[in-house]
């Protein structure tokens, strides 16, 4: 674990890589956006026991990024979420669906999308106009808590758009 100092404010960092991590944020923060960096290591997995090696996971520079600027002005993260679990669907692959999208399989009552009308059993198959046909369709990372999103739904033959505002992540139960 180590920390670093920008702007007079202090960023601790954490992981199996802190030292190295520190000195990147250091480098993205005062380089950028000179400074290219793929991602930072937050977990290496290595045995003497076994055929493991070099197992490593590491976090996408432009997660770096935002965390490093948010807690650079704000001072803490925020973590924007919908409120739901969901899976892809198809109509070719789930006859009788109606629609191509994200099947809406639970729903957390306390979030905004559920409190606009979102409910289990929508297919999601648009988010602000743009098409969503997989999880990995749905990109929040440059987007804030409270930030408002309109997801365009197939419900029951019909398709409505339903406006809501991004939950923090922690609020919900």
């Amino acid at each position: 674990m180590s920390t670093v100092t920008l702007d007079n404010k202090t960023i601790l960092v954490t992981g199996v890589a802190g030292f190295i991590g520190s000195n990147l944020v250091k480098r993205i923060y005062q380089e950028a956006p000179s400074a290219t960096v793929i991602g930072i290591d937050n977990m290496k997995i290595m045995s003497s026991t076994s055929t493991v090696e070099g197992l490593g996971f590491s976090i996408p520079s432009k997660t770096v990024r935002r965390v490093v600027n948010a807690l650079c002005a704000d001072g803490e993260i925020g973590h924007p979420v919908i409120g739901i679990t969901c899976y892809a669907v198809s109509v070719t692959a789930d006859e009788g669906i109606g629609a191509d999208g994200l099947y809406v399989a639970t729903i957390f009552s306390n979030s905004d999308a559920a409190i606009q009308g979102l409910q289990v059993g929508d297919i999601i198959t648009a988010i602000d106009g743009q098409p969503i046909r997989q999880v990995s369709d749905v990109d929040l990372a440059s987007r804030h808590v409270g930030d408002v999103i309109t997801a365009t739904v197939w419900r029951d033959g019909e398709t409505l758009d339903i406006t809501f505002a991004l939950s923090e992540q922690n609020d919900l139960n």
